[in-house]
Order: structure tokens, then sequence, then C-alpha cells
């Protein structure tokens, strides 16, 4: 017979000593469930009983007798409760995952003969990662005589059935700085070798002691505690599903012996932990690792094919790990089994299977810069070129989210790649030249020196060049390849005669494999090329004549200048890199390049992106390209708006400190050397931005003072954050200067004008600050032209600017521009590497504020869009136009992302406004319109 709900009274029972740090975090995550807080303090003398009261805590006083059982069994005694819930101060619960009166009810429905639930407890690491993940009984019945035993790292003993709640803990007993886990280490080792005298056969303690060592460092100790207690478990005969939590020990063993690098013994440990526990997940991760670092392949595509086969059941059924520790089911860990196969995989061959696996984890893959390398490496090695340029096509394709030290690499391949198809295709095929143009390029401006190209890349590159008349730099890049590849065979190169002679040696000394053969039959184009022969016939001198001013050249004495390329010579390593990206902007842009070269600092490049231009600019923009070195211009063959152009300019820098520029602003000639003093003060590299105060400019000329209010320099990076958020207006801080590391991995690019939301700047600069200190600095050294700030309506404005700048406007489908706010700053939370309960705070802290910032404009655009959608007016733009006939049927899948987009939105509004039941009702209408179709 089932109980009422609402006689169900939860108590929560906890011990604690000392806890003021961890203490609120725990009772925040837990105060909504329960009906009683117990709390045992066991001699605090910090602020532990203070925070306990304030949550309404029945304390109870009891001096600390070195017995963690004893104080867990009292804090139950005093328990009033039908049900406890046993949690401790390092522990968090996943608040979101039950409410209340939910909890109460599964607890009402219980059966009689189940006097307990298990629930998931994941350990997290100081980086904030889940280290491992079990089960444990944290919720059972009052009154039912279960009781906990041992004096450390107690047992809960009980008595009936047992049932799971998907509910999760998140313990922080491993975040500790080193000096608290040593000390932590040191009690409880101790009150375990207290236990081990008591009772020699206490394979409990074992377990513990075994965990303890292993934490300190101390394997071969580590490994003696757990073999002996697998030995008692054998000998006692210990029940099989008692059992099983010790069985995590095999893993563990397993790790440790690979750690002392005795990768047999890791074997043995898991081929016997596999006999105990078929189809174990960690002991098949082991399995996979022991092949990956022995260089058994075998063993790796044994452990990564099974490991795959059951990951998923273990994530999906709770009951399959019953209470042992399960340390292999995040997704970290399932990308690193995904590297070790597929490295097995090349190792032996099995090539078949690698696509599948590379599409699957390829997203996983950006993250991790090291596997990338390591795939590039061996493919290459085994020849598969053709998996291979799945990898590195999109990686390319993904440039900007990837680690700066492996866009070589990518590079590298892709030249070679794309230079064998064109070689032994049989019909031109402009598409792949074209391809190939823009990797090449790009090849050449990533890099410093002709001295960091492997030889094979330089050929080709040197081919490259002269086809297309560029004299000079293959020149220059020839002397590289004879000082490297002939030793000095050629001491002067006085005549194109000397450099076929040259080319030719280097043709002939190649291996027969791939790369081999490509670079023979390059050296040998690059010879017809300039003897001017054509299928062994005499022909007219060639169009790609060297220049004759520039010969002859001295190998040895010009190749160790490592000449650099197409980018200013003498400018190879900025410090500073400055971004200009512009769109018509002649009629201010001289005013704002001549201020940059105008800087006292001079040690700096500019980067000048034109995004397709139809005024003056790109006249304007050659013609100091032409005067100064420092510059290098950019110019897209059509409008791809202001975000890529924004992210064009930065992809290009090389400095190791990165400024954005406007076309329309100016700077003093300090501007750059105010900046850098400041970065010059940071030892502990904790600045992100330095920015300064600014005059605003109008179109007259006349200007005022702007005293900007942020200044997010608080240690506390939720602190930093906040700030932003509430202070952010014209966020001038993105025209300061800034380490460009802060945008690596940047989820939220810079761009207000971005093609799906407004303010996208902003929430990007809580992103950094949830990073780094963005600091102010005090001289007015910005000239900021603004000739509509404050001024005119919001909305006219910004159209007015979007369609200036997006050139792709209707394509995109903009909707809600204040309501997206939500999304970019959900997005800065959710990636953020914060704890739950730092996110859960920032959430709330986030809503608040944008429901006092922009509440007005989010009303006023979410009734527009409710009236729109109750008349089925899905597809009208939010300044009023309807999307054209042709955009929503000729564009694929259109129809169906600007629908999702929209639904986005308008969830993301009952963040804010959840009581708006008109909402709710259009989101359904949106909802059931997409699953008619």
């Amino acid at each position: 017979m089932k109980k009422d709900a609402k006689k169900i009274k939860i108590s929560a029972c906890m011990m604690v000593k000392n806890e003021e740090e961890m203490l609120p975090r725990c009772l925040n995550s837990i105060k909504h469930l329960i009906d009683e807080l117990i709390i045992v303090d066991t001699g605090s003398t910090d602020k532990t009983v203070e925070i306990a009261q304030s949550f309404g805590a029945k304390i109870y006083h009891h001096p600390w007798e070195n017995n963690f059982s004893k104080h867990r069994n009292q804090s139950l005694c005093y328990a009033t409760g039908n049900w406890i819930l046993l949690v401790d101060a390092d522990e968090e619960l996943n608040a979101y995952q039950i409410e209340k009166n939910q909890l109460k009810k599964k607890l009402a429905d219980a059966p009689n003969p189940l006097n307990c639930y298990l629930i998931k407890v994941l350990d997290k690491n100081r980086r904030g990662e889940i280290s491992s993940v079990t089960e444990s009984i944290r919720i059972f019945r009052n009154h039912v005589g279960i009781e906990y035993r041992g004096i450390v790292h107690n047992r809960l003993h009980y008595s009936g059935k047992v049932g799971h709640l998907d509910l999760q803990l998140f313990h922080y007993g491993y975040a500790l700085s080193d000096a608290q886990m040593k000390a932590k280490y040191k009690r409880t080792s101790g009150l375990l070798f207290r236990r081990i005298e008591e009772n020699p056969e206490d394979y409990d303690a074992y377990f513990y002691q075994y965990q303890v060592h292993s934490e300190m460092g101390k394997k071969e100790e580590a490994i003696k505690y757990a073999m002996r207690c697998l030995e008692l478990i054998e000998e006692k005969g210990v029940n099989p599903t008692e059992a099983s939590f010790y069985y995590s020990l095999y893993y563990g063993i397993a790790s440790v012996f690979m750690k002392l690098g005795k990768y047999d013994q890791a074997l043995s440990a898991v081929r016997k932990g596999l006999e105990v526990l078929p189809d174990e997940v960690d002991l098949y991760y082991n399995l996979a690792a022991i092949g990956y670092f022995s260089g058994q392949s075998n063993l790796s595509i044994e452990g990564g094919k099974n490991y795959f086969r059951v990951v998923d059941n273990f994530r999906s059924d709770s009951s399959r790990s019953g209470t042992r520790f399960i340390f292999t089911t995040a997704q970290h860990a399932e990308i690193t089994v995904c590297f070790w196969l597929m490295t097995g995989l090349i190792a032996e061959g099995q090539f078949a299977e690698f696509p599948d696996l590379w599409e699957k984890y390829k997203e996983n893959m950006l993250e991790k810069p090291g596997f990338q390398k390591e795939l590039f490496k061996l493919l290459e090695k085994a020849e598969a070129f053709e998996c291979l340029e799945s990898v590195a096509v999109f990686l390319l394709n993904n440039l900007e989210k990837i680690h700066a030290a492996n866009h070589q690499m990518i590079y590298s391949f892709l030249v070679f790649y794309l230079r064998e198809r064109k070689a032994y295709q049989k019909e031109s095929n402009s598409e792949l030249d074209e391809l190939f143009k823009n990797v090449a390029g790009s090849y050449l401006n990533a890099l410093a020196s002709y001295n960091d190209m492997p030889t094979t890349d330089a050929v080709v590159i040197a081919e490259y060049l002269l086809e297309n008349s560029m004299g000079q730099f293959f020149l220059d890049l020839t002397l590289v390849v004879f000082e490297r590849e002939l030793a000095g065979q050629i001491k002067v190169i006085d005549s194109d005669e000397t450099i076929i002679q040259g080319y030719n040696k280097i043709a002939q000394s190649q291996e027969h494999n791939r790369k081999g053969k490509l670079l023979s039959l390059l050296c040998l184009n690059i010879c017809k090329g300039l003897a001017g022969t054509k299928e062994g016939q005499p022909a007219e001198p060639s169009p790609r004549k060297l220049p004759e001013d520039h010969l002859p050249y001295d190998v040895e004495k010009e190749s160790r200048k490592s000449v650099a390329m197409t980018r200013s010579m003498a400018n190879k390593h900025p410090l500073v890199s400055i971004g200009l990206p512009v769109y018509n902007g002649g009629q201010d842009l001289e005013k704002a390049i001549q201020s940059i070269l105008n800087q006292g600092f001079e040690h700096f490049e500019l980067i000048i992106s034109d995004n397709c231009s139809t005024d003056n600019t790109e006249e304007i923009c050659r013609k100091y390209a032409d005067q100064d070195k420092r510059i290098f211009y950019n110019r897209f063959n059509k409008n791809y708006g202001l975000l890529m152009n924004w992210q064009k300019v930065y992809g290009l820098a090389k400095g190791n400190f990165f400024v954005f520029a406007q076309h329309d602003n100016t700077y003093q000639s300090n501007f750059l050397s105010a900046c850098l003093s400041e970065f010059s003060k940071d030892s502990t590299n904790c600045l992100g931005i330095v920015f300064p105060q600014i005059n605003i400019f109008d179109k007259e000329g006349n200007y005022r003072p702007y005293s900007d209010p942020l200044q997010p320099v608080q240690d506390d990076p939720l602190e930093r954050y906040l700030h932003v958020l509430w202070k952010i207006d014209l966020n001038n801080a993105i025209l300061g200067m800034m380490r460009p590391e802060v945008l690596i991995g940047h989820r939220v690019f810079f761009g207000s004008l971005n093609t799906k939301v407004l303010f996208g700047d902003h929430a990007s600069m809580t992103e950094i600050a949830l990073k780094k200190k963005i600091k102010q600095i005090n001289p007015r050294v910005l000239n900021r032209q603004m000739s509509d700030y404050k001024k005119g309506n919001f909305q006219e404005r910004n159209i007015k600017l979007i369609n200036a700048a997006c050139g792709n406007i209707m394509a995109d489908g903009l909707t809600l521009p204040f309501v997206g706010i939500i999304r970019k700053q959900m997005e800065v939370i959710k990636y953020s590497e914060l704890s739950f309960s730092q996110k859960d705070f920032l959430i709330k802290e986030t809503i608040k504020c944008l429901k006092q910032r922009f509440g007005v404009h989010m009303k006023l655009e979410i009734q527009r869009a409710v009236e729109l959608i109750k008349n089925n007016s899905f597809y009208t733009m939010w300044d009023g136009r309807t999307l054209p006939a042709n955009t929503l049927n000729e564009l694929k899948f259109f129809k169906r992302e600007y629908m999702y987009s929209l639904i986005g939105d308008l969830e993301n509004a009952l963040f804010v406004f959840p009581e708006n039941d008109d909402l709710k009702k259009a989101v359904g209408t949106c909802k059931n319109f997409i699953n008619s179709k």
C-alpha cells in the first residue's frame, strides 16, 4: 500500500568540524529538499556553527573522538524524519535534478523491503574535472537499524533491498591545496593503521590504505595494500555482491603498474580483473592504455573496441557498477580511448574503421592538440593520406579553434597532398587549383622564416612561387633548400643553370615513397621551367625567368639570414599586432592609419582586412602598404560580414599582444607604450586586457571625455564576470591591448554587430573576465568616433549598422536581438571551467542583471514576437520586414534552422520571464509548426 507523500519527512544528517569554506555550498544544494537539518559539530573553531545556524540547523556538540562512524551515528540518532539524507560538508547535490515533492513521492512509493537508495557520487579534482564515479547509499529509512561502522572511511551496514535514484552528488574532498591534502592523508592513514592494528584482517582498511598511498604517490606501498585487500576477500570468501566494491582495485593496481612502467604486471592485473568482472569498462580502458604506452597495438584495439561496446551501458544503467568506483565513463576518457584505438588501427594497417571513428569524435579532437599531432605523424608514416585528408580539411576549417602550434602541421600536409593530386590528375581542376593557392598562401603567412619549412614543403612552395613569377621569393626559398639538402655542394647561385643543377641533384637523391616521388617530380618541373623546355623540346625563354639583379647569390651567407617571406621582411616577429577590419571606410581611414604609424613604439605590425569595399578603401590601403613594410593588406573577394573580417585580422596576427583597431578611430602617439607599460608590471600574468580611457568624437569634430565605469580587476573571477555584466556600456575594452591567449578556445567571438545577436562582444568580455583581469588605465590616448551615440532610436540605429555590416543578413535570419543576449551569456557560463554551484550562482545573477538592464526591450520584442506567431507570421524579421520568398524557398533547410533559432530565443526568454504564459504558448505553437512540416 502506497504512503501519502505529505507524510514523508526528510532529515539531512551531517558531522562537521571547521568547514566554513565548503559548508555554504553544500547546504545551499540540499535546503530545498529537506524538512530537518541535523548537524553534529565535533569542535569547530571557525564560523561553521554560525553558518549552520543561518540555515536553520539543529546543532549538537560532541568532542572529536577519532572515530568517524561514532559521530555519524550520533547525527542519525537526532533525526526525526522517516527518511535520512546523509551528506558531507565537502559535497554538493546536483540541485536541478529533482524537486522536493518529486523526491517525497518516490520515497512514499518505495516498497517496505526497500530501505536504501544508491546515488551517484562524482569526485572532482582541483581542475574541476570528474576523476571517478561511484554509487553510494546516501538516502535510507530511519529507525530500521542502519548504522555506520569503521573509525575512518566508514561503511554503512544495512538490511533490506537497495534501489537507485537518478541523483548526483559532487565530492570536492580531493580538490584541496597540496598542504590540505597532505594533512588529510596523514590523518586518514594514521586512523587506518589503528584499524589494522585492532583487526589485521580488516580488508576494508587495506582498501582505503591503498587509496591514500596511491594519492600520496607511494605507488609500491599502494600495490601492497591493494593485493592484501584482494587476498583477504578471497580467503574469507566474501559474498561477490559485497566484494564488487573492492574489485575496482584491479583498475587501480593496473594503473599504478603502468605509472611505474611495468606493463606486463599491469596486463596481468587487467586479465585477472576481467575474469572476476567481465565487460568492466575501467579494465578495458586500462587495456587500451597498456597497448598504447607499451607499443602493443593489438591491445589498444582489443581494449578500445570493447570499451566502446560496454561504456554506454555503464552510463545508462547505474546498477551495472554496483557500489564500486567507476573512473572512465567521462567524456574526456572516452575521447582518449578513441585516440588510443585509432593509433592501434593505424599501426595495424586497419584503416577501414578509422573514418567512422574520426567522424564521430572530430569535434572533441579540436581541444586535443597532442592527439592531432600524433595522428598526423602516424598517418603520414603509414602513408594513409586519404584518411589524413579528412582530418586535415576538418582542422583547416576550424583553424581558429586549434592551438597555433599545429597550424603549420596542417598546412604542411595539405600543400603536399593537394600538389600530389594536381600532379596526377588527368584534367585541369580549377577548384583544386584555387584550394591549393589558398592553402599555400596561408602557409606562407603563418611562417616567420623559410627555415621553418620542411624540404618537401619548400620545394612544393618554390615551384608554386616560380610558376607565379615570384622570382625573388623563389630565390630566397631555393637558398634554404640548397643549404639544407646539398650541404655546401653549391656555393654560389650565379645563373639558372646552377639552380637546375642543384634541383637535379635533389631529385636524384629521393626515396621511392610517395613524398620522395613527388619531390623528384617537382624538382624536375622546376628545372624544366627554368630551362624553358616542354616535353623535351627547345622553347622560348620562360616567362618565369629569375630577376638578374638578384644574381649571383652566396648560398651560405644568404641562407643564414633566415629570410622572411610575403609578410614584412624587416618585421618578422612584432611585439604587437594591430588588426584593422574595414568596409567602405575611405572617408576616415587615412587618419586612423596615420595615427597608428605615428606611434612612439614602432615594433608592431598593422594587418588591414578589407571586406570587399566599393569606395576608395582599397586604393588607400595599397598606398600605405607599399610605403611601410609593417603593413599587411588582405582583401576579400566578396562581403563576408563583419564577424568574418574581425576573425581574419586576429588569425593573421603574430605578435605577443593584439589590438583591434577601427577605421574611424585615432590614437595618441603613446597609446601602445602606455598599454605595454601596464603589461610590464604584470609579473603574475593575470592581466588579459589593458585599455585606456577615451574621448568620443562626432563627424563634426566635437568631442567629450567619456568616463568608462568598467574596471574588472578583482581577484575572484565571479566578481569580475558580474562587474562586467552590470557595468559594461560602450565596451571600450575591446579596443584595448590584449594577450592573444584570452581568445583561444573562445566561445563568443568579438564583434557587437554579430550576424546572430547584438552585444556579442559584451558576452565575450564576461568570458574573458572569467579567465583574466581587464584593467583600465588613465591616459586618454584613444579617440573613438561615435556620431550617433545616445542619439535616435536604438533599433533604427542598429538596423542601419547591421545592414551595412552584414551582406547576408536576410539569410542569417536575425530574430530577437535583446533576448539573444541571454543565449550568449548562458553559453559563456555553460562552457566555463566553474563548479556546478558557481554556474548555478552566475545563472541566477545573470538573469537578475539582464532583466534589470534590458528587460523593457526584451518585453517589447517578446510581445511583438508573440503577436506574429499567433498570426502564423513566423518569418518576419525583427526590424519588421518579411523574409522574401526566394530566401525561404531556395536556401536548403533554412526554414527549419530559422524556426529552431526562434524557438531557442523564446525558450531563453523564459529564463527571465518564466511567468509569461503567452510566451510558453508561442514556443508550443512554433514546435507544432515544425512537427507538422
